[in-house]
């Protein structure tokens, strides 16, 4: 910590550009939160992210801060933030952050914050960029759609998502009927994640429509 600090002092005379002095932040904050102090390692914490948002494991301590002060809320929202912005060009950066959110989605999810699962949470945007970057797809331009949605592509699978009825629409290739769609509706976020990983998945709430798209 004492190592922390004289380096923090530096900050204010410009000797440490603005990656290191991130770097030290997220240092302080970790000690912080080893040591318990929770409320010092948040608030260190947010420092570091208002200077990098994107900096990787810039989130990590806050998260765990809040999550030791029995806030699960609040750290499974930090790590949603964390989904959406930490350096999602590095691979090992993203599996890291998946996994420290799925164990607060589950202990979210065990405290009942997320007892609506069938509606419009699942298909919330920061959920679908974690689920879209973790399974390969690039996600497309809707703004000139008249609906709200999103929408995402890999190879030739297209799905697209309307909030609104809960309903994910998936495009591809049929084995034996050729170009197919396939419509599910109040799905939740297990079907969601579940169709990511494989839009063929049946679920038992699919019909389709089969023709060229």
């Amino acid at each position: 910590m004492e190592i922390y600090k004289d380096l923090f002092l530096k900050i204010y005379d410009n000797d440490i550009t603005s990656p290191e002095t991130c770097q030290i932040l997220m240092g302080i904050s970790c000690c912080f939160c080893e040591v318990g102090a929770d409320e010092n390692a948040i608030k260190i914490g947010q420092s570091a992210v208002e200077m990098n948002r994107y900096f990787p494991g810039v989130y990590k301590y806050i998260a765990l801060s809040q999550k030791a002060s029995d806030d699960c809320d609040a750290a499974f929202s930090t790590m949603t933030h964390a989904v959406s912005n930490e350096t999602p060009w590095e691979d090992a950066n993203k599996i890291e952050v998946k996994n420290l959110y799925d164990e607060l989605k589950s202990l979210d999810t065990d405290n009942g914050s997320n007892e609506e699962n069938t509606d419009t949470a699942c298909l919330d945007g920061i959920f679908l960029d974690l689920m879209a970057q973790s399974n390969g797809y690039e996600k497309l331009d809707t703004s000139s759609s008249t609906k709200s949605m999103a929408s995402d592509r890999r190879n030739d699978i297209r799905l697209n998502f309307w909030p609104t009825t809960v309903t994910i629409g998936c495009y591809l290739d049929h084995p034996i009927q050729g170009k197919s769609q396939l419509f599910r509706r109040e799905v939740d976020t297990v079907e969601v994640e579940a169709v990511f990983h494989n839009p063929r998945v049946h679920i038992g709430k699919g019909y389709q429509h089969v023709g060229m798209l």
